[in-house]
């Protein structure tokens, strides 16, 4: 449930920061959090 906040919460940042800067700072923490996420499942398994 902890991957579940930060999701929700990315977006916040984004927005505050702008659109033109976010996109790459949005791809980049998306990246993290995929591989992050994905690690946690195939250690959960």
């Amino acid at each position: 449930l902890r991957d579940a906040p930060r999701h929700r919460s990315v977006p916040h940042c984004i927005l505050k920061r702008g659109r033109r800067a976010s996109r790459t700072a949005c791809d980049a923490e998306r990246r993290t959090i995929v591989e992050i996420t994905a690690c946690r499942r195939g250690a959960a398994r």
